[in-house]
C-alpha cells in the first residue's frame, strides 16, 4: 500500500503543542492554520479563526462557509489509553489524516483527561433513562447519539482493554437501558444503518490471540449505541510496546491512513442513501 497522507483541512493546533490539538476550550494559544498538500502552513484569514466548542479538535472549512449547503460528517474519536500520544493514540490519529475533508468535523477526546467515572451497577437508568452521575458523560452522551462515525483506541492490559476505555464501554449501560429495558430508541429510525464504529489497538505482545479479550467489549459497546458488528472496522497492531514503537512498523501508518479514506468513502455513501 503506498503512503498517502493528503491533508487538506483547517485544523486547530496549539503552539505549545506538537499534534493536534484536544485543549481548546482551555488552551489560550489556540490558533487555526491549513496545513496543504505540500506541507505548508498557511494562517486562516481573520475573522475565521472561531470556531463553535462542539466538536473542537479538528474544524472544516465548510464552517466558515453556508451551513445550508454541506451537511457535515461528524467523526467522534475516543482516544483510550492512559498515556499520551502513545502507539494506539497514534494510530488514532493517522486514520483521523486519512479522514482530514473538508466536509468533516472531528472531535478527538483523551480519555484520560476525560472526567467519565466508572458504572456504579446501581441501574438506576432503567428507570430515569439516564445516569445518576454528574460527570464527563453529561458532555459525550449526546455527542455519542449525534456522531456518525465513532472511534475508540486503546492498548492492550494484561489481555484486556484499557480501564479508561472499559469505563467508557461500562458507562454506555445507559443507552442499554433505554434500548432494551425502556424500548426506546437511542437513534432516530432513519439513521439506522448509517453510523460506522472504529476500533485501534495496540499490544507490546506478539501472539495471534493478545487481542481476542477485548473484542467482545468494543462489539458490545458499538452494539448498545446502535452500530451493527458488521459496521466496526478494526485495525489493531501487535509487538509494539515502547512508546513510539508503531513508528516502525512497516505497515501500520499506511494501513491507518487507508482505513481512514475507506471509513469516509462508506459514511458517504450511506448518508447520501
Amino acid at each position: 500500500m503506498q503512503k498517502d497522507s493528503f491533508f487538506k483541512t483547517i485544523v486547530g493546533r496549539c503552539c505549545t503543542c506538537t499534534g493536534i490539538c484536544c485543549c481548546y476550550s482551555s488552551c489560550r494559544n489556540y490558533s487555526r492554520q491549513v496545513t496543504t498538500e505540500t506541507g505548508e502552513k498557511t494562517p486562516l484569514p481573520d475573522g475565521q479563526g472561531r470556531v463553535a466548542p462542539f466538536f473542537g479538535s479538528i474544524q472544516s472549512f465548510f464552517m466558515t462557509h453556508d451551513k445550508d449547503t454541506v451537511m457535515p460528517i461528524k467523526v467522534l474519536a475516543f482516544a483510550g489509553s492512559p498515556r499520551r500520544h502513545g502507539n494506539s493514540e497514534t494510530l488514532m490519529d493517522w486514520v483521523l489524516g486519512g479522514m482530514a475533508d473538508p466536509e468533516v468535523m472531528i472531535e478527538k477526546i483523551a480519555l484520560t483527561d476525560a472526567n467519565i467515572n466508572p458504572c456504579k451497577g446501581c441501574n438506576a437508568c432503567e428507570k430515569l433513562n439516564k445516569c445518576v452521575q454528574r460527570d464527563g458523560m453529561d458532555i459525550y452522551h449526546d455527542r455519542i447519539i449525534d456522531a456518525d462515525v465513532i472511534l475508540l483506541s486503546s492498548p492492550i492490559y494484561c489481555m484486556g482493554i484499557a480501564s479508561q476505555a472499559k469505563a467508557l464501554i461500562d458507562r454506555a449501560q445507559v443507552f442499554r437501558s433505554r434500548k432494551y429495558v425502556l424500548k426506546l430508541p437511542v437513534v432516530p429510525t432513519d439513521r439506522k444503518g448509517k453510523r460506522l464504529g472504529v476500533f485501534l489497538a495496540s499490544a507490546g505482545q506478539n501472539w495471534d490471540h493478545v487481542f481476542d479479550a477485548a473484542i467482545p467489549s468494543v462489539k458490545c459497546f458499538y452494539h448498545v449505541i446502535d452500530i451493527r458488528d458488521a459496521d466496526i472496522s478494526y485495525l489493531m497492531i501487535n509487538n509494539v510496546d515502547e512508546k513510539g514503537a508503531i513508528d516502525l512498523n512497516p505497515t501500520a501508518r499506511a494501513d491507518a491512513e487507508k482505513l481512514g479514506k475507506t471509513v469516509l468513502a462508506e459514511i458517504r455513501k450511506r448518508l447520501a442513501a
